[in-house]
């Protein structure tokens, strides 16, 4: 990879500060860490400019009982050389939101391919985060049993 792509996927992969993540309640109770579709839009921006696009690669969307709609989208997401694809789900009474939901995740998870936002699968950062908020997290053990274990931020 020439030199200037090397420090553009750098600059795609930096950390987001810790004022960026935000969270959403999860299966029992979890709280679970997260970056906004508007993160990872404006690192690209920022980052690439013009020199990057999507392409819609499939876009299924549902009836679902009681008016709820269920939306899947798959994007194709080009820059610096390289393509990555993204799928994302949706459901929501108005299809409209739907569909912005599916979009967003195809985005943030072909982005993840470009290394944005991949610290949040980084257990010392998410506990900095946590530390930074005084707050209980709940992480996946490292190890192959799947346990759960309880950490406290201090």
């Amino acid at each position: 990879m020439p030199l200037e792509s090397t420090n553009l996927f750098n600059a795609l992969r930096e950390k987001f500060p810790p004022e960026v993540v935000k969270q959403r309640p999860g299966k029992g109770g979890q709280k679970l860490d997260y970056i906004a579709i508007d993160a990872t839009l404006n690192r690209l921006n920022d980052v690439l400019g013009i020199d990057w696009s999507t392409e819609l690669l499939q876009l299924e969307v549902y009836p679902k009982e009681a008016g709820s709609w269920s939306v899947v989208i798959a994007i194709k997401l080009t820059a610096l050389g390289k393509e990555a694809v993204g799928v994302g789900a949706g459901e929501d009474n108005d299809p409209d939101n739907a569909v912005k939901t599916a979009l967003a995740e195809a985005i943030k998870k072909a982005g993840h391919q470009f290394g944005i936002g991949l610290e949040l699968w980084d257990e010392a950062w998410r506990e900095e985060i946590a530390a930074s908020r005084g707050s209980v997290t709940v992480n996946i053990n490292s190890e192959a049993t799947g346990q759960l274990r309880r950490s406290r931020a201090r």
